[in-house]
């Protein structure tokens, strides 16, 4: 995923796998909750990156 500053920290505490999945849960439930996450990437608006 290129954010190694993170997995050094995380990486003593869960595995490569372990996170891989956590993530990828994460990224299920934001999809859900955001459903305007799509079209708001496609456009380009200030949307795609929310602060919180």
């Amino acid at each position: 995923m290129g954010s190694n500053l993170h997995q050094d920290n995380i990486s003593t505490v869960v595995s490569d796998k372990e996170w891989e999945s956590f993530m990828n849960v994460l990224f299920s439930l934001v999809g859900l909750a955001v459903p305007t996450k799509k079209s708001a990437m496609q456009d380009g608006s200030s949307g795609a990156y929310p602060s919180n």
